[in-house]
């Protein structure tokens, strides 16, 4: 399977982007197919699904943590548009590495915030449906989160040495 790049090239899609793609895929089929199939086993079985409201809202946590992750993957973040054509040529790559820097801090600390967050619940004995606790489905908030800035730093240039540059933003932002 193939994407067309910005080019209108054909780009191989990785393995990973494979999995996101279908792991997405089947997080809103079952959205979409569990309320309806709710109905169906309470109206021939008598019995429904344990919580189906409680696993779809769950669900949509999941499918829009995964969202935001492929997104950044495919460099398709919300941005503030063509506001790069204000900026002169000589600074729109430094621009871009600053930008990128100071996006993927936020990720970062919102990675941490979450993974803070995902240990306080796991302290509790909550659970989605079928012994499922609820923390095991939270956990795709800190994930995501740390994918985001991962890709986020990938995308500020295609050089390493702009990268290091954006990490080392990265690591003096949260550190402050």
């Amino acid at each position: 399977m193939a994407s067309s790049s910005g080019d209108g090239q054909e780009v191989p899609r990785s393995a990973v982007a494979r999995g996101e793609d279908t792991a997405l895929a089947a997080v809103l089929a079952a959205m979409m197919l569990l309320p309806p199939l709710e109905i169906l086993l309470r109206k021939t079985t008598g019995n429904g699904i344990s919580n189906q409201p409680a696993i779809v809202q769950h669900l949509t946590l999941v499918a829009g943590m995964m969202g935001a992750a492929i997104a950044a993957r495919e460099d398709k973040l919300i941005s503030l548009g063509s506001i790069h054509m204000l900026i002169p040529k000589r600074w729109l790559a430094p621009t871009k590495v600053v930008a990128g820097a100071i996006a993927a801090a936020i990720s970062l600390l919102l990675c941490l915030a979450a993974a803070a967050f995902v240990q306080t619940e796991r302290a509790g004995a909550a659970m989605v449906a079928y012994n499922i606790p609820v923390w095991v489905v939270e956990l795709s908030i800190p994930i995501a989160f740390a994918a985001i800035t991962l890709r986020i730093l990938k995308h500020v240039s295609d050089g390493w040495s702009s990268r290091v540059v954006a990490a080392a933003i990265v690591i003096a932002l949260v550190w402050i």
